[in-house]
C-alpha cells in the first residue's frame, strides 16, 4: 500500500491499483505522486498480470482542469508540479506494452485522461454504470497521454474522430458496440471477470495492439 489516493496490492501474482481519491478519483497532484510511486513499486514483483480499477465509486474523471489551467494563468500562484504529470504520462504510456496483460475495471465516470488510463490497457471491463469519454475538448484541450493514437486504432477513424473532437460522453452499452470496451458485467462481477481475462490468457499468445 502506497499512499490513501493510489494503492497497489498483490494477490496469487496479480497486481492490482486501486484509485481512491476525491470527486470521482480526479488526477491532482497527489494522485500522480501516488501513481508514480506504485508503478515504479511494481518492478520489484514478479506478476502474471495487472488490474487498475476505482476503489469506491468510480474509474477516474481524468485529469484536473481547473488547477491545470490557473496553472498556466501567470498571475495564479497555484502550482501544478508537471514534472509528476509527465512521469505519470510514461507510465501510462507504458502499459500498452507490458508483457502481462493489463485490465481496467471501469464503473461509472472513465473520462479524459481516466479514459485515455483505460486506452493503455490491453483490455477494458466495464460494469452497466460506466460512461466513457475524451472530455477534453471541453476544457479547450486535447486528449494528450494517447487516445488521438490507440482510438482510430480500435475504433472506425470517423467515429474516434467524433468522440475526441465533440467530448461527447457514451455510456457502457454504447462502447461496447462501438468496440471500445471488451465486455460489460453486472457491479458485482466486475472485479472477478478482470481477474478472469488475466487467468485465461495463455502467455506465448500475442496481446491486443
Amino acid at each position: 500500500m502506497m499512499n490513501d489516493i493510489v494503492r497497489l496490492d498483490i494477490d496469487n501474482d496479480i497486481a492490482f491499483i486501486y484509485m481512491d481519491g476525491p470527486n470521482g478519483n480526479i488526477m491532482n497532484n497527489d494522485w500522480f505522486v501516488g501513481f508514480n510511486k506504485v508503478m515504479g513499486q511494481l518492478s520489484y514483483h514478479e506478476i502474471r498480470g495487472l488490474v487498475i480499477t476505482g476503489a469506491s465509486r468510480n474509474f477516474s474523471s481524468g485529469i484536473d482542469f481547473k488547477t491545470l489551467h490557473e496553472s498556466l494563468d501567470r498571475n495564479n500562484n497555484t502550482f501544478f508540479d508537471y514534472s509528476n504529470v509527465y512521469k505519470s504520462v510514461e507510465y501510462i504510456r507504458s502499459l500498452h506494452f507490458k508483457k502481462y496483460p493489463v485490465v481496467a475495471a471501469i464503473k461509472r465516470m472513465c473520462i479524459g485522461s481516466g479514459f485515455e488510463l483505460a486506452l493503455a490497457c490491453h483490455y477494458r471491463v466495464c460494469d452497466k454504470t460506466a460512461n466513457l469519454g475524451s472530455v477534453e475538448v471541453d476544457f479547450g484541450m486535447m486528449p494528450g497521454v494517447g487516445a488521438s493514437v490507440r482510438l482510430p486504432r480500435l475504433i472506425d477513424r470517423g467515429r474516434a474522430l467524433e468522440l475526441i473532437m465533440t467530448g461527447r460522453m457514451y455510456k457502457s452499452e454504447t462502447a461496447l458496440n462501438l468496440g471500445v470496451i471488451d465486455m460489460i458485467v453486472p457491479p458485482s462481477e466486475l472485479l472477478s471477470t478482470a481477474i478472469s481475462f488475466i487467468d485465461k490468457i495463455n502467455p506465448d499468445n500475442k496481446l491486443p495492439g
